[in-house]
């Protein structure tokens, strides 16, 4: 979803959205690499915090999730169960019943419908040197798909 964010922050923006809070179930020191890996400008990333229209949050425990409702997966509190059998409940299923669609939609993507955020969220990964400059043709200098 940060990729999609970074994507259509600017549509958001024309739109007169001034301000959005990005809540992330990691520690400060992964926030603030995931949104510099990915480009995206947050309050935590830039110079000057006051012009950035995301603020960065941290949720390490996903305390801020459950009280809006989110669920904690199959068997949340089952220590004696292997971490890999609950994924597998899950991809079932299992305490969260619109997963395995979730997971082929991200990966087979909408074949009705396009994704432009994906090509973007390429292009960034290639400019920032994660993989090969093969996947698409970009100018060197400003990213942009040629």
């Amino acid at each position: 979803y940060v990729q999609r964010l970074r994507y259509y922050l600017p549509q958001l923006k024309e739109k007169g959205i001034k301000k959005i809070g990005l809540v992330l179930n990691c520690g400060v020191d992964a926030a603030k690499s995931l949104v510099e890996m990915l480009d995206l400008e947050t309050d935590a990333t830039a110079s000057d915090s006051e012009s950035v229209a995301v603020e960065l949050f941290v949720d390490p425990f996903g305390e801020a999730g459950r009280k809006f409702g989110v669920g904690t997966g199959w068997r949340p509190e089952d220590d004696e169960m292997s971490p890999y059998v609950k994924l597998f409940g899950m991809l079932f299923g299992l305490g969260a019943w619109a997963t395995l669609p979730a997971v082929i939609g991200g990966y087979i993507g909408n074949p009705f419908y396009g994704q432009p955020w994906i090509e973007d969220a390429t292009a960034v990964g290639q400019m920032k040197g994660r993989w090969p400059n093969t996947a698409l043709e970009l100018d060197e200098t400003t990213g942009e798909k040629l």
